[in-house]
């Protein structure tokens, strides 16, 4: 890891995005950064992680670190988002730390809002609101689809989601960080905040829940394509056993029934889908079904992760 320029002295709060080769994401998104309101007395580090790009990532950052004193850019070449979010943390001092990711749109109160949560002492982790971009909606997508490209809107959450969420400093330290085994970047490429979000919830309690003007996010409609649907959610079902592994937990249901069974039992939601037309490359129904298949067809993932991560198989 290596700093573009020195730490911030003694920060009240951190705001750190991580990105790899998004340079024209995080230039659309970066203005948004810039007209945060800062309340009066607070001391905010910005710090843009860029994990190993190849495109013009750096030249944005230029641009705005030029315009904004206090936002600055970290650059950790070893691959993998968690290590990403673990170096930003380990450039700061802040004790306050919030993420969000390079294709949002920040509501100019959120730096406030989200950091007021914590005047609560007892509040350690924190899940803020995020919704889709209306350029991205389509008239066939349902929650699966939706959550599957980050929204929140709920008033209670089980872990967290990366597009909007902050944490103490102290939690981060007692879980041990981000685990480098998690998130984009490796070869299960998902859960490096849902598993962070599971360990600080077992350490300290219930996430609270931001409620202010959501994050506004913009992801790629090259995501809703039937070939990259398939992908994340076989992704998703994979790192959810390796997550379970992780925090101790027994092997999710779906990955306990007959393999036989599951195709079934997605053929036929697939052969319902597809005659009712609905113009959706892959239906809600259809997810769930494949999400079931890939567990029970990759049900040895768990006792493979329980042996990686040194458990008891």
């Amino acid at each position: 890891m290596s700093l573009s320029n020195h730490p911030v002295s003694g920060p009240d709060v951190a705001v750190i995005i991580c990105t790899r080769n998004r340079a024209e994401h995080l230039a659309e998104m970066l203005p948004s950064l810039a007209k945060l309101y800062i309340p009066s007395g607070l001391t905010v580090d910005a710090i843009i992680v860029d994990n190993g790009s190849t495109d013009a990532t750096q030249a944005v950052i230029a641009e705005v670190t030029r315009s904004c004193g206090w936002v600055r850019s970290v650059i950790e070449e070893k691959p993998g988002l968690s290590n990403a979010r673990n170096a930003g943390i380990e450039a700061t001092t802040a004790p306050i730390v919030l993420f969000t990711d390079d294709d949002v749109r920040i509501p100019a109160y959120w730096l406030a809002g989200m950091t007021q949560m914590f005047s609560d002492q007892d509040t350690h982790i924190v899940q803020g609101h995020v919704v889709l971009s209306e350029s991205i909606l389509l008239p066939w997508m349902e929650e699966f689809h939706r959550s599957a490209l980050g929204e929140f809107t709920g008033d209670e959450a089980k872990t967290v989601i990366g597009a909007n969420f902050g944490f103490r400093r102290t939690a981060w330290e007692h879980v041990g960080g981000f685990d480098p085994r998690f998130g984009s970047g490796t070869a299960i490429g998902f859960g490096d905040d849902t598993l962070f979000g599971h360990q600080v919830r077992r350490q300290f309690g219930d996430i609270a829940i931001y409620s202010g003007a959501p994050i506004v996010h913009h992801p790629d409609t090259s995501r809703l394509t039937r070939e990259s649907l398939l992908t994340r959610t076989r992704l998703g079902a994979i790192s959810e056993l390796w997550i379970a592994a992780a925090l101790g937990e027994q092997i999710p249901y779906q990955a306990t029934r007959p393999v036989l069974l599951n195709h079934l039992a997605y053929a036929v939601k697939t052969l319902k889908a597809r005659l009712l037309h609905n113009g959706s490359p892959l239906t809600q129904d259809e997810l769930y079904g494949y999400y079931s298949l890939v567990m029970s067809l990759e049900a040895g993932a768990y006792t493979d992760a329980k042996r990686a991560l040194g458990m008891a198989a």
